[in-house]
């Protein structure tokens, strides 16, 4: 068996480095980190290319190549660090339509088998890469494939360890629960069909053209609105949500709305994390969502200290040195990026 690349598959494979050297750059793609991570223009450019229509017929519009010149394609953008839902466009192509041509965005998930979850019968959830571009869902199980169109006019970004719960009709998506984490909902104003949000035991209701905000950390709860007009309902109760206003939801129900300053609560969709007159407690637990490992406050008075900080998710590695210098801490690094501070 020959394992060396053809004469025919060299010259792929030099053609897709050449594209990813002029279009996908290192500076191009830490672009794309700061703003949604895909650029359905240079998507398209993969899918002229033939790069998602590899292995279709060419007379169904494919290349008509093999899954051993895939391969080889897809080293390529492995190489060059490509983003994107790039394998599941690849296998729905000839399946949903526009995959091929780089018009529909399709990611790819593995339904969560109820034997992997907690032990009590539920279902674990399942981690959906970039799911506030997806035109289409492929959701594989062990009944086959199946294809959940994402809710249009409905676009999600979510913070990192933010877990959500998709509500379905069929295969239409209606709705959403934020479980943890962060996530900002927007509703383009051309969406006349409800959508529904949960988060907590409260209900938000947003009208057309609306973008709000949901955070659901530990026993922490908030939901700010940011565009449009925004409803919380609690059991009963129902308070409206004005732009640059927050409402926060525990097990009393809904606190009266406040004003905030959304650039500053939001700061993580730009990669910064803001913190003003916060416990060190509470922010330490907030940055050891972003790094590796976990810093453990082992001192009470340490843990009350009161802060006023900015951190860009680039110092994370170094962010119990900045709070060793801050407070006078000792740090105790031990395997595995676990640090004690006291």
């Amino acid at each position: 068996m020959d394992f060396e690349l053809s004469s025919d598959q060299e010259a792929l494979r030099d053609g897709v480095r050449a594209l990813c050297e002029g279009r996908f750059t290192i500076e191009s793609i830490r672009g794309l980190i700061d703003g949604d991570y895909l650029d359905r223009g240079r998507w398209r450019e993969l899918a002229d290319t033939g790069v998602f229509s590899l292995v279709l017929p060419e007379d169904a519009g494919g290349v008509g190549l093999g899954y051993a010149d895939a391969v080889v394609v897809f080293e390529e953008l492995g190489r060059a660090l490509v983003p994107g839902p790039l394998v599941g466009s690849f296998l729905a192509a000839g399946v949903v339509e526009g995959a091929s041509s780089g018009d529909a965005i399709v990611g790819l998930v593995e339904r969560p088998r109820v034997d992997d979850g907690f032990g009590d019968g539920r279902q674990p959830p399942a981690y959906i890469e970039f799911l506030g571009v997806l035109d289409a869902l492929l959701v594989i199980d062990d009944d086959g494939v199946w294809q959940v169109d994402v809710a249009p006019g409905i676009r999600v970004e979510m913070n990192t360890a933010s877990d959500i719960h998709l509500f379905t009709a069929g295969r239409a998506v209606t709705g959403m629960r934020l479980r943890s984490g962060e996530a900002v909902i927007h509703i383009d104003p051309s969406r006349r069909a409800s959508f529904t949000v949960q988060v907590a035991d409260a209900t938000v209701v947003s009208a057309p053209g609306s973008a709000f905000a949901l955070r659901c950390h530990d026993e922490a709860t908030s939901v700010t609105c940011l565009e449009g007009q925004t409803e919380l309902t609690w059991a009963s109760t129902t308070t409206r949500v004005k732009p640059s206003q927050q409402v926060d939801v525990d097990a009393n129900g809904l606190s009266a709305p406040v004003a905030v300053n959304p650039g500053t609560a939001l700061a993580w969709r730009r990669r910064v994390l803001i913190y003003d007159n916060q416990r060190l407690a509470d922010v330490v637990a907030d940055i050891n969502r972003y790094r590796p490992g976990r810093i453990v406050i082992t001192d009470r008075a340490l843990a009350e200290r009161r802060v006023h900080a900015r951190f860009t998710l680039a110092q994370m590695s170094d962010v119990t040195t900045l709070i060793q210098d801050a407070y006078g801490a000792h740090a105790t690094h031990l395997p595995g990026g676990w640090v004690l501070l006291s």
